[in-house]
């Protein structure tokens, strides 16, 4: 049994500072980059991030959902909804709380009139069909490539 609801991420990042350590180890096998999160960053779009958190009975955090809801870049007229983390301790995973942080993060959207919703999918952790459920089309697949400094070569 869980619950989830949007919390203040300045308050709660300290306690899901072990999940997201937890995330990053999970994705590391996929790149060579580390995580350096700029927390400043995150907390300077207070206004446009929604940070959901699934809590255990104990209200211990269990996963966390984050996303950015703002004008698009390429549509000035459209405000979409871009998922950035999301993460479940493993022992928690289900379908069913999946779709609990995927429908409560799309009703915030609709709340703030969002027209779009931009997901993606991890190769290592593959949740497409999951997305095709929820009425998820799937646009674009992305490609990524871990760029290491050239020696003698710096941005001037």
């Amino acid at each position: 049994m869980y619950t989830i609801r949007a919390e203040d991420f300045e308050i709660v990042l300290p306690e899901l500072l072990p999940l997201v350590r937890a995330l990053w180890a999970e994705l590391s096998a996929q790149s060579t980059m580390p995580m350096t999160p700029d927390w400043e960053v995150y907390k300077a779009q207070k206004e446009r991030l929604v940070c959901l958190v699934a809590r255990d009975l104990a209200s211990a955090p269990i996963g966390f959902w984050w996303m950015f809801i703002g004008p698009e870049l390429h549509n000035k007229n459209s405000i979409a909804a871009y998922k950035d983390l999301f993460y479940v301790l493993p022992e928690a995973r289900s379908a069913s709380l999946f779709y609990a942080f995927l429908t409560k993060a799309e009703c915030l959207a609709r709340m703030v009139n969002a027209q779009r919703f931009f997901i993606g999918d991890k190769i290592a952790k593959p949740l497409g069909p999951l997305f095709a459920r929820k009425g998820f089309a799937q646009h674009e697949t992305v490609w990524v490539k871990d760029l290491k400094p050239v020696e003698g070569l710096q941005s001037e």
